[in-house]
């Protein structure tokens, strides 16, 4: 719906895409607020991955009925049959809306890649769309390098 205001990735498209269960992020307090912010960031980057040729992105559908889950990401992205899962929490501090996000290799269940995110609450959507787009690219980013370097854990690359 966005579609412009994606930015163009400046990596290779993957000779196999690899596929990505993005799982509904956690609210950082559980108020309502925060549990809004958290739905609406993992439903752009749903349909932000999914854009990108590199990986194929799991259904929403699919991917919600883990949310709160106590499942191992070996557990989840088994049932789901996927290769990557993307996790993190959302919510309000303030003015600010702060996102953490960790992209897991659920075969060891390490992170590839993890990294905090900060956006003015005065243009909420605009910041959580900025967010996610951010978030999908380094994502992006972080696989196509992976596969072109044939890194295993991958857990010093990105980490910030």
């Amino acid at each position: 719906m966005f579609l412009s205001q994606r930015a163009a990735p400046s990596t290779a498209v993957l000779a196999h895409p690899l596929t990505l269960a993005v799982l509904p992020f956690q609210s950082s307090s559980n108020t309502p607020d925060d549990n809004n912010v958290a739905l609406n960031i993992t439903e752009e980057l749903i349909g932000d991955c999914g854009r990108s040729k590199a990986v194929r992105v799991i259904d929403q559908s699919l991917v919600m009925r883990f949310e709160g889950s106590t499942d191992t990401p070996q557990r989840i992205a088994q049932l789901l049959h996927s290769d990557k899962l993307l996790r993190g929490t959302a919510g309000r501090s303030g003015k600010n809306i702060r996102v953490a996000a960790q992209l897991i290799d659920p075969t060891t269940g390490n992170a590839i890649w993890s990294r905090q995110f900060e956006g003015n609450d005065e243009s909420l959507l605009e910041s959580e769309r900025q967010i996610a787009n951010e978030i999908s690219t380094a994502v992006e980013i972080s696989l196509a390098s992976q596969s072109h370097s044939g890194v295993g854990n991958g857990a010093e690359q990105g980490l910030q």
